[in-house]
């Protein structure tokens, strides 16, 4: 029974995996900057499929942080993300193999909202200005 269910949860991991390839096309890139190829990383990536799916990378790190809790705040009407806490979570533990700190998900965090924000702006560095007419 057990291992009925992890070979489904493995499948659905590789659909997510590959859709998310589809869909972001900088996911591979982040996924070998943080050292998560092959398939013994299938479930780390489909934490990062899930992190990039919930998280706006193009806003500020702070806001970022934000989000995922990462610290606490003094004011009560910030947003935070309780899903897109725990998939960090599960990501910086396939990366790191033990029980993650705060610390080693933000390290995380950063590395992906890093190389978010480099990639983003080499896509635009290559697409001309328009003309104002």
């Amino acid at each position: 029974m057990v291992k009925i269910t992890e070979k489904k949860l493995h499948r659905q991991a590789k659909r997510i995996v590959d859709e998310a390839e589809r869909r972001y096309p900088f996911f591979r890139i982040i996924a070998e900057e943080l050292g998560i190829t092959g398939e013994n990383h299938l479930l780390g990536r489909q934490a990062l499929a899930e992190l990039l799916t919930y998280v706006d990378f193009s806003r500020s790190f702070t806001d970022v942080r934000i989000y995922l809790g990462l610290f606490r705040q003094r004011t009560r009407n910030q947003k935070y993300s309780h899903t897109a806490r725990k998939a960090l979570n599960r990501l910086t533990m396939s990366i790191i193999n033990k029980e993650p700190r705060a610390r080693d998900e933000e390290e995380i965090a950063f590395k992906i909202w890093l190389t978010y924000r480099r990639e983003t702006q080499e896509r635009l560095a290559g697409v001309p200005a328009q003309q104002q007419g």
